[in-house]
């Protein structure tokens, strides 16, 4: 899940992110995060701290929306984090990618 919402908001890794932000996280309260963009979007000191976020931004998620699936959660995300109509199936089709490449 985490790779395949990365490559989407990184446009498959071939956009550099600023301040290593792998999934186009805002401000938050999660505390991984150096500082902040002016447009509010978080700047890690690594990637890794980028997908320690993310990681403890979906267990969150999954626990306070009592989610029990993936699509539920893909669900959740669409709804969510990116209303963008088009974001469904760019995450469906990074799926798809990233399943061809294991």
């Amino acid at each position: 899940m985490a790779f395949a919402i990365s490559a989407v908001e990184t446009g498959y890794w071939y956009r550099p992110s600023e301040g290593h932000n792998l999934f186009g996280m805002k401000k938050n309260g999660r505390g991984f995060y150096e500082s902040l963009s002016p447009t509010g979007y978080c700047l890690y000191r690594r990637k890794s701290s980028s997908l320690a976020d993310y990681g403890a931004y979906e267990k969150q998620v999954i626990a306070k929306y009592n989610l029990q699936s993936r699509q539920a959660y893909v669900d959740h995300i669409c709804r969510r984090f990116c209303p963008n109509p088009a974001y469904r199936g760019k995450l469906a089709l990074a799926f798809q990618t990233l399943k061809a490449l294991t």
